[in-house]
Order: structure tokens, then C-alpha cells, then sequence
């Protein structure tokens, strides 16, 4: 195993341990050439001497160093150095979605649907260069303070144009995230990826994972065999149209997933604007983020309701609001056209006023612009036509 302070190839120096994984351990680090710092990845010891597992190692390094995208980690190098395998890493400031999840449980929708839209993203870039991740988990998904995704560890990834390493029925990745064809051993593809996101898009909008169990084969079966129960019924703040993403990515069948990360990309970006958040999960996200704090006698009438709840209420209930408007417009203009064209007759004075009688001198006054007939009939027939548009891209609701 590698030591603190070690610099390798006289170039990356090691400095304190960020994380360890099943094959590897990230270290931070600096690049004394470039003066930056970095993230240094080390092969475990245990596969170090395997030269099927190195090959591995060095041949996906260089795959996942071909990947150009601001939500995939980027990888700058690999080497050797004394039997000790590495690959220099971007250094991402922030916390992993698996930290997060852990300190505060359930997302908000709208939270978690951007989130899981650029893990999309970044493995749609992977999949168009035939590479598939096979191990999408929380903790392989890195935020930044300014609230920026990147996806991490593509060290177990393989090329799918390529002739596989892995041993035949070999299982990578990790358990609660596996794919029901992982599972099994069978081949993969980028669909598989789907399904992992899938489970962590669960998972972010529930505060529980899709399948558990007390071992990696009870977990498995389930990925297999049994369905999940719908976020909404252990979350109810989750919309329709958000758990319909999840269950379509979550499918057994690969043949029912998502084409692609970015058809998947799309859905989440239309679903998450119409998520309707519940009264008591705009209070959690209020008591997390620190943005709207309530006095114990309840909120006062000059305390301003969470700019995402009006937002979300104001995009669901707009084309009744627009209709409505049209209606009242048209009812007008149609009133007014009426009384133009019949005006009410006016009573005959009974008697000729006399002499002393003064006139008051006469007024010239401007009529108010009247909405024309055809003009309110037109604002109907759009308000009409966004509103049918408007519920047709949403499945009739």
C-alpha cells in the first residue's frame, strides 16, 4: 500500500486519504508540474500483482481520459511507479450524493430530478463513445459547492467495442444499484446504466434504497424478481409524472427502459417543473436549507411563501387561469359590441324646461377602447389551443 507523503514518478505528490473502494483508494494530492492539486487513485494491493486486473486498470484509465464533459470527473494521467498502479485525477470540491442523502434524507423533487438530469448527461457522453460505467452509485456522484454534478469512477467501466477483460459471469459493481442482467452475469449495456440511476434516483427521492437486504445475494434476488413500492406511496410530495421516470428506467427489461441517458435527460427536465410539493415537504426543505424560518406561533402574514412552492403552483394552475381570462374577455367584449349596437332607450323629458332653467354646457368625452368581438374571440381560441398542448404533454392531467 502506498504511503502518505510519497511523491510517484517524482511528480504526483500523496497527501492525505479521501476514500477507499473495493479495488482502489483515492488519495488528495499535487501535481508539482502543473501546481495544482489533483486526486490520485491506487490500486489495491490485493490486485496489484494480477496482471489481467492492471491491464484492466490502465486500459480504462485511458478510455475514461477520452471523456471531455463538465459532469464527468476528469482524468489527466496514469502510471506506474514501483509497483504502485495510479491515475491522476481532477480534484472536485464538495460531497458525494451518498453523504448528502445520509445527513438529510429525502431530496426535494425538483432537487433530485436535477441532479439525477446530470448524472444523465454525463453518461450520455460516456455511452456515445461506447463506454458503460456499470457502477452508478451515490457515492460515485460528486456536487460542488455552486451546486454542480460530476460523475466519478469510471475505473470499473469497460468499452463495450472492445473485447471485455472480465471474466465471463464475473459481477461488477455494486449491489444495491445492480441491474437485474448484472445480477444474473449476463451482458450489459448502456441501458444497465439507466436502471442504476434509476435506483438512485429512488433512493434521492425516498431517503431509502429500491432494494435491500442483509447480503449482496438477498439484495440481488430483488433486483431480480420483485418490484420496488412506488416512491410516492413512502413520499407522497413525489408527482406523477417523476415516479413514472423512475419506474420506466427501473424495469426488468431492458426493452422497457429508456432508449438513452438523454431521452431519460428529457423526461426528468419536463417532469420536474410540474412537481407539486406537499405543504409538509416545503417545511423540510425549509428546515434544511435555513431559507424560511418559522416562529413556533406559525408564520406571520408578511412572511413570504418558498419562491419553489408558488413557482410550482403557478405552472400547474396557469392554463385554467389563462382560459378563465379569455372567457371574461370574450363575455365583455361581447356585452360592450351588444350595447353599442342596441343602445338602451332613454325616457323623454315630460316637460320643456323654462327660461330659468340652465343647461350645463356640453362635454366632450373619449369613449374607452373597446376590445373588439373578433379580437376576444381569438385570445379564447389560443388559450384554448396552449391548454390542450399543455395537457397532452402530460398525459391528460
Amino acid at each position: 500500500m502506498i504511503k502518505d507523503a510519497r511523491v510517484l514518478n517524482g511528480r504526483y505528490e500523496v497527501e492525505s486519504r479521501l476514500g477507499e473502494g473495493g479495488m482502489a483508494t483515492v488519495f488528495g494530492g499535487s501535481d508539482r508540474l502543473l501546481g495544482r492539486k489533483v486526486a490520485i487513485k491506487v490500486l489495491a494491493r490485493q490486485y496489484a500483482k494480477d496482471r489481467t486486473a492492471v491491464e484492466r486498470f490502465r486500459r480504462e484509465a485511458q478510455a475514461a481520459a477520452g471523456l471531455n464533459h463538465p459532469n464527468v470527473v476528469s482524468v489527466f494521467d496514469t502510471g506506474s511507479d514501483d509497483g504502485v498502479h495510479y491515475i491522476v485525477m481532477e480534484r472536485v470540491e464538495g460531497r458525494t450524493l451518498a453523504d448528502i442523502i445520509r445527513n438529510e434524507g429525502a431530496l426535494p423533487p425538483s432537487r433530485a430530478a436535477d441532479i439525477a438530469a446530470g448524472v444523465c448527461r454525463a453518461l450520455s457522453s460516456a455511452h456515445e463513445k461506447g463506454m458503460v460505467h456499470r457502477d452508478v452509485k451515490p457515492g460515485n456522484v460528486l456536487l460542488t459547492p455552486e451546486g454542480g454534478v460530476k460523475v466519478a469512477d469510471f475505473g470499473i467501466a469497460r468499452v463495450a467495442s472492445v473485447d471485455t477483460l472480465t471474466a465471463t459471469g464475473s459481477v461488477m459493481g455494486t449491489a444495491s444499484y445492480l441491474s437485474p442482467e448484472q445480477a444474473r452475469g449476463g451482458s450489459i449495456d448502456a441501458r444497465s446504466d439507466i436502471y442504476s440511476l434509476g435506483c438512485v434516483l429512488y433512493e434521492m427521492l425516498t431517503g431509502t434504497r429500491a432494494s435491500g437486504g442483509e447480503t449482496p445475494l438477498s439484495i440481488a434476488y430483488k433486483h431480480v424478481e420483485e418490484e420496488p413500492e412506488p416512491p410516492s406511496s413512502l413520499n407522497p410530495a413525489v408527482p406523477p409524472e417523476l415516479e413514472a421516470v423512475v419506474e420506466k428506467a427501473m424495469a426488468k427489461d431492458p426493452d422497457d427502459r429508456y432508449g438513452s441517458a438523454a431521452e431519460m435527460a428529457r423526461d426528468l427536465g419536463e417532469a420536474a417543473p410540474t412537481a407539486p410539493l406537499e405543504p409538509t415537504a416545503a417545511v423540510a426543505q425549509v428546515e434544511r436549507t435555513d431559507v424560511l424560518p418559522v416562529s413556533p406561533q406559525g408564520p406571520t402574514s408578511t412572511e413570504p411563501l418558498p419562491s419553489m412552492v408558488t413557482r410550482d403552483v403557478g405552472r400547474r394552475w396557469w392554463p385554467f387561469a389563462a382560459v378563465a381570462g379569455a372567457l371574461a374577455a370574450l363575455a365583455l367584449a361581447l356585452a360592450l359590441t351588444l350595447g353599442r349596437e342596441n343602445p338602451l332607450p332613454t325616457a323623454s323629458p315630460s316637460s320643456t324646461p323654462s327660461v330659468e332653467q340652465t343647461s350645463p354646457a356640453p362635454t366632450t368625452t373619449t369613449p374607452p377602447p373597446i376590445l373588439s368581438l373578433q379580437a376576444a374571440i381569438a385570445h379564447f381560441e389560443a388559450a384554448l389551443g396552449e391548454y390542450e398542448v399543455r395537457r397532452r404533454r402530460f398525459g391528460g392531467r
